[in-house]
């Protein structure tokens, strides 16, 4: 059931048993979207965010040690990895969740009405790029749309029908926090591909990066995460009302917890995680930094450990 919390509603091979959900082989464990088997697309593009992530944060600092005249060859080699590997990944990604995409509407069709901020049923739907979605009057505010997109994306038809949030009464998420987290993860999955490009083709025409294009790629530096952080938003977002799609509803999972002892449990994950983020993020730029100074580069590597070992690797010097 947990892993089926990921977002499925394909709720074949399982049913309610003395009051739990279960399986009924482990092969219908197997064909689960989210699996490796029944699941490719939704695998590979998380696989994906994770790596993505990574290698904006290896890429990144290492263009502000350009922008202070750090020339290194370390240095070069670290910007031209995380460059080129987010140059190649990141249109793998955009493919990846494409399908993945595709395998959301055919199994949670409210999730992307919701994403797409589409009240009624349509075919040739418009692709909302911008708005602000009124849940009270069924319709999007000052919406910037183009005309058939979200069918021809969805559906591969400009005409291709889609479900809108009236076809799922009580059964759909809240639209403006799912259609604003969907935009905030494709914008910067749009960012990301388009300065990874740039970055490539100008190391590629002239071995160098211009200023103002490695500013750009320092404020990148942690864009992979805001971009899987929205992505997880509109997943776990999207799901309400559900735990389990068509299956277990929030309402019928609420724990007999005390509000105040939950509260406090998530406060303290916040802060340690809140923790855990400014020490992470502060060794990274400080050992960035340390790689440009120049009694770092000049000085020779240290072993340091205890002095048994020191002391051993000696007498087998001298017995030698």
């Amino acid at each position: 059931i947990h892993r089926r919390g990921t977002g499925s509603d394909w709720t074949e091979g399982h049913g309610p048993r003395d009051g739990r959900y279960a399986y009924d082989s482990i092969y219908r464990l197997r064909d689960t979207q989210h699996s490796i088997f029944g699941g490719a697309p939704a695998l590979t593009s998380y696989q994906l965010d994770g790596l993505g992530s990574r290698l904006n944060v290896v890429g990144g600092p290492d263009p502000g040690g350009t922008l202070r005249g750090d020339t290194t060859a370390a240095v070069k080699a670290c910007l031209r990895l995380g460059v080129i590997m987010a140059a190649v990944l990141t249109p793998i990604q955009i493919f990846t969740g494409d399908m993945h995409g595709l395998n959301t509407l055919e199994h949670q069709p409210a999730k992307i009405a919701a994403m797409e901020a589409l009240w009624e049923t349509e075919r040739g739907a418009p692709l909302v790029l911008f708005g602000f979605p009124d849940a009270e009057t069924k319709s999007n505010r000052f919406a910037i749309e183009l005309p058939g997109m979200a069918s021809l994306i969805l559906t591969h038809d400009t005409q291709g029908e889609l479900k809108g949030i009236n076809e799922f009464p009580d059964a759909h998420p809240p639209v403006a926090p799912v259609f604003w987290s969907f935009r905030v993860m494709v914008g910067t999955g749009v960012l990301m591909l388009l300065t990874s490009w740039a970055a490539a083709w100008s190391l590629k025409r002239r071995n160098q990066l211009p200023p103002l294009l490695l500013k750009g790629l320092v404020v990148m530096t942690f864009s992979g995460w805001v971009g899987v952080l929205s992505g997880w938003y509109t997943t776990e977002i999207g799901r309400q009302p559900f735990l389990v799609t068509g299956v277990l509803r929030t309402a019928d999972a609420v724990t007999s917890v005390p509000a105040a002892n939950i509260a406090l449990t998530l406060a303290l994950y916040l802060l340690l995680y809140a923790v855990l983020i400014t020490a992470y993020i502060s060794v990274v730029f400080y050992l960035a930094r340390q790689a440009g100074l120049a009694e770092s580069k000049a000085s020779e590597p240290a072993a340091h450990g205890p002095r048994i070992l020191a002391g051993k690797a000696a007498t087998e010097g001298g017995n030698a």
